[in-house]
């Protein structure tokens, strides 16, 4: 499993349409799509923790002026498709 560059690019096209790219409106450059992962990843490695649920990570997205509909694509996203290949965070 883990990240491929076809994943990551789903995502940046997920997130693009659902306005989490740094200048809405404009295509993600390769660098911001990689940080966009690289956050998400991180999220995603706290829900398989257990740490964070989605909910919460929605509730925060949404704090930050995402609608429902944005954060309910994204989220979605992530849930299926993405969070799954993320592999755990090596132990400290």
């Amino acid at each position: 499993m883990g990240i491929t560059d076809d994943l990551v690019q789903q995502l940046a096209e997920v997130g693009q349409v659902n306005n989490y790219g740094l200048i809405i409106e404009q295509p993600m450059t390769e660098f911001e799509k990689q940080g966009l992962a690289i956050g998400q990843m991180m999220n995603c490695q706290g829900v398989n923790a257990g740490d964070r649920t989605y909910e919460e990570l929605m509730q925060e997205d949404m704090s930050t002026g995402a609608t429902w509909e944005q954060v309910s694509e994204m989220h979605g996203f992530l849930e299926e498709s993405f969070c799954p290949h993320v592999l755990p965070e090596p132990a400290q």
